[in-house]
């Protein structure tokens, strides 16, 4: 073994990513578990085949307060190969500035804690790809959203949102918008005009009026948007014409085993998968 390199738990880390994970586990009162070969586990982390540490995730019990945390040690940034990060179902409402120095961060999980805001040092971690907020507490979005522009997901589904954030649309990359579950009430007559490049959008429960998703026009780009899936399941059996030239998942109505509601927006997109043309 190299002398800059240490042993935890059977994995040879250098000493940098050694610390940071001893600090984590120092804070935490808990060993912090090679998951590598057990891609399932919620709690621990994941390292390539250069013993890089990619993947941190401390998913906490849903049903135990006790094991829930709300920070992270700086010495976290050390793991300078680290791509996703995982600390859903935990009490986090912000996240430290030095969020910021992860450079290689592409996925963020932050379901399930008890966020009313999307903290701006979050919109400064250029190579984010995917961020998930399921289940808090936010009714507005960041409006430095857009200087994301790699991300391609955002799961913002079970907050509090009241207002469709049309300027995500400066985010040209993008491809998932889930805001199911959340208090949207009007929509914008062109609200998909500067969204061609989006794959899927989740509106599902939230408060739209039938008549008023029937009075959207299909503008000439709207039309050609074969690839966009607008998913309004409190609707999906009356919409009307302006949304019958799209890929609308009207089919999934017709399957009496598919309790629509439920589906996550992955199943739904597994299911739009089996019906695309191509």
């Amino acid at each position: 073994m190299a002398k800059d390199h240490k042993m935890y738990d059977g994995v040879e880390l250098h000493h940098d990513q050694f610390d940071a994970i001893i600090d984590l586990e120092n804070m935490l009162d808990q060993k912090i578990p090679d998951i590598t070969k057990k891609p399932l586990d919620p709690f621990g982390f994941i390292h390539d085949s250069k013993k890089n540490v990619t993947e941190i995730r401390l998913f906490r019990s849903y049903f135990n307060e006790d094991y829930k945390i709300k920070e992270i040690p700086h010495s976290l940034t050390n793991l300078e190969y680290l791509n996703t990060i995982d600390l859903s179902y935990n009490s986090f409402s912000n996240l430290p500035k030095f969020i910021e120095e992860f450079e290689h961060l592409e996925n963020l999980y932050l379901d399930y804690n008890q966020f009313t805001q999307i903290p701006d040092h979050l919109t400064k971690i250029n190579a984010l790809k995917q961020v998930n907020f399921n289940e808090n507490k936010i009714q507005t979005i960041n409006d430095k959203m857009p200087n994301l522009m790699s991300l391609i997901s955002i799961n913002l589904a079970g907050n509090q949102i009241k207002k469709f954030p049309y300027h995500l649309s400066k985010i040209k990359n993008l491809k998932r918008i889930n805001l199911s579950r959340n208090k949207i009430k009007n929509l914008s007559l062109n609200i998909f005009e500067d969204f061609s490049h989006l794959y899927l959008i989740d509106l599902r429960n939230n408060k739209l009026d039938i008549n008023q998703i029937n009075k959207l026009q299909a503008y000439s780009k709207l039309v050609n948007l074969k690839n966009l899936n607008i998913l309004i399941s409190e609707f999906i059996s009356e919409i009307e014409d302006p949304f019958s030239k799209l890929n609308l998942v009207k089919k999934l109505k017709t399957d009496p085993h598919t309790n629509y509601n439920n589906l996550t927006t992955h199943e739904i997109e597994i299911f739009i998968s089996k019906f695309r043309r191509f």
